[in-house]
């Protein structure tokens, strides 16, 4: 079986870890992995992506999301994607399709909703298809953004056609993307991790060292929040005993939301409660920190929930999406509103007194991880690829 994976990013986010854990399996269980992802100045992606594959291209499809800006300048966002692309659908479906009659390629996998031109490729190939949904995507509250033409008949039409199944990385996602996407191709499975070989220590006292990992840049994050909980800290004469450590790209120097993260800590003078540390692996951020804020209610699944539980960290999450899928709360972590940090703070300091309760949530999120091993997932979405690619035959 030859697979081909197509990846409408290059960076080092959660979809592409996911998938790259994905191609990881599949070539360890004798697949033939082949990658189609963007060319990047920051080569990262694609070192990592090196040792889990066969064989790499570089494609950079075309943008398939709606633009929120209206005349010149939705026609300028078009004319942008249709050269950073090589001309529009065009150059890219052809470059994939060469791939896939080059490489023999069985069945094409494309990684997120954002781009559409593998399943084009696939369909002039004769290919299967299966398109990963990783982001709600529509004009619901939650979506990150909006598909062309999605909310109409063709569009539910034209995703039948072009897929085989349409993936969907848990429940909550499905339940957000049948009013759009056509109801009998929406399959679950879950994205999954590696599960850690040794477990980190429990916390034992002293200062709190509380992380988030999610990028800077981006302003939907709300990395406020995690500012915010730290003035409740110190408001309470608490801030000896605890420290924000955020993890994740940084902006450029200058960057107004940056700027405004900046601006709030100088004001509230929580220099030694805060400290941006860029990026870092997975493993390096919850062996040395204690519990895992996670901000952002709009996660599809939320990778990083189930990677801070494996390695023995309690979770807070602000509550919706695949937060309030996958903990419990009170369980195997907590669930907060985004709008009381005062609330959120108490709850730090109950976890930094309350040893019991500490051990509790680790251990319940230890469990819990364990269903989204390997082992557990990755079966099914092979036996998912034999069933559609014997269908077609």
């Amino acid at each position: 079986m030859t697979v081909l994976y197509y990846s409408p990013s290059n960076a080092v986010g959660g979809a592409e870890l996911s998938l790259l854990q994905t191609m990881q399996y599949m070539k360890s269980n004798g697949v033939r992995v082949v990658l189609a992802m963007p060319p990047a100045r920051d080569d990262s992606y694609y070192l990592m992506a090196q040792e889990a594959t066969h064989a790499i291209y570089f494609v950079k499809g075309m943008n398939w999301i709606s633009s929120k800006e209206f005349g010149i300048a939705k026609i300028k966002n078009w004319a942008y994607n249709a050269y950073k692309s090589g001309g529009w659908h065009i150059t890219p479906v052809v470059k994939l399709a060469k791939i896939i009659l080059y490489e023999g390629v069985d069945l094409v996998h494309t990684n997120t909703t954002v781009c559409i031109d593998g399943a084009l490729a696939a369909k002039i190939t004769g290919r299967p298809h299966v398109q990963h949904i990783r982001e709600i995507t529509g004009v619901k509250d939650e979506a990150l953004f909006k598909l062309k033409f999605q909310g109409t008949s063709f569009f539910r039409k034209l995703y039948a056609n072009l897929n085989s199944t349409i993936l969907c990385n848990s429940y909550y996602t499905l339940k957000q993307s049948e009013t759009d996407f056509p109801k009998e191709k929406l399959k679950v499975i879950y994205n999954t991790i590696k599960l850690p070989e040794t477990l980190t220590d429990s916390f034992r006292g002293g200062v709190m060292q509380v992380c988030t990992m999610a990028n800077v840049t981006a302003k939907m994050k709300n990395h406020l929040l995690v500012l915010q909980v730290a003035k409740c800290l110190k408001d309470a004469s608490k801030e000896a005993h605890f420290k924000f450590n955020l993890f994740g790209k940084l902006p450029p120097a200058g960057d107004l939301y940056l700027n405004s993260l900046q601006n709030f800590i100088e004001k509230n003078q929580l220099h030694t409660m805060v400290e941006f540390k860029g990026i870092s692996t997975t493993a390096e951020i919850l062996i040395c920190n204690h519990v895992l804020f996670h901000t952002f209610s709009g996660e599809s699944f939320g990778r990083v929930y189930i990677e801070a539980m494996s390695y023995g960290r309690p979770v807070i999450a602000v509550k919706g999406g695949g937060a309030s899928e996958l903990i419990e709360d009170g369980i195997n972590g907590y669930l907060v509103s985004k709008d009381n940090p005062e609330i959120i703070a108490e709850a730090l300091i109950k976890l930094a007194n309350d040893s019991l309760e500490y051990n509790l949530l680790r251990q319940n999120g230890i469990a819990k991880s364990k269903s989204f091993s390997e082992e557990n997932i990755f079966p099914d979405l092979l036996k998912t690829y034999s069933n559609i690619i014997n269908k077609a035959l």
